[in-house]
């Protein structure tokens, strides 16, 4: 396994995903910077949020 190997990735069930990016564009610029953090450890890089 090469060390880029991360077991969360793509995790996230759709209906989980997409409330997240609701929650993202409601969020004050503190919170969006956790929640951009979340979604890439769970999801992908390349994720646009």
């Amino acid at each position: 396994m090469g060390g880029h190997y991360n077991p969360h990735v793509n995790s996230l069930m759709p209906k989980e995903l997409e409330t997240l990016k609701e929650v993202y564009e409601e969020a004050e610029d503190r919170h969006k910077e956790v929640l951009t953090q979340i979604l890439h450890k769970y999801e992908s890089d390349k994720l646009e949020i």
